[in-house]
């Protein structure tokens, strides 16, 4: 059975693969921290989905958060990163979803190199404090 993500989530991590191990590390510190979040790479085997969209799609329908980490910015214009992060906004600036998207930054990747549409957003360094300054934001 799949958990309800509306209830289960608090942040949806959205990652191209390259940036697994960054996200990996966002992802341990906000457990660590209370917040249960959802990263394709571990929660879709936790839940056992053989739905892979569909537990994609729920899990970014159900988080208030999104939170985007890259170290690249062709690593936030890949297709399926770009989906996500892109639905994501759509929700919130038609009034269906309140919430945050954060972005979380690894060189050599800076705030200007975002796509316009991000830039607004708040962002953090993946470093203690960029870690910390994040939790008090979600």
């Amino acid at each position: 059975m799949l958990p309800d993500p509306a209830s289960d989530y608090h942040v949806f991590i959205s990652t191209k693969s390259e940036d697994i191990a960054l996200a990996r590390q966002v992802y341990a510190y906000l457990e660590g921290h209370g917040l249960r979040a959802f990263l394709s790479d571990i929660s879709i085997s936790e839940m056992g989905a053989a739905d892979y969209q569909g537990a994609i799609d729920d899990a970014l329908e159900g988080s208030p958060h999104l939170i985007l980490v890259a170290s690249r910015p062709e690593h936030v214009a890949s297709p399926w990163v770009r989906s996500e992060w892109s639905a994501f906004l759509n929700e919130l600036r038609s009034g269906r979803k309140k919430g945050n998207i954060v972005t979380v930054l690894a060189d050599p990747i800076r705030v200007e190199d975002l796509p316009i549409s991000l830039r607004t957003f708040q962002s953090f360094h993946i470093d203690q404090d960029g870690l910390q300054g994040l939790e008090r934001y979600v």
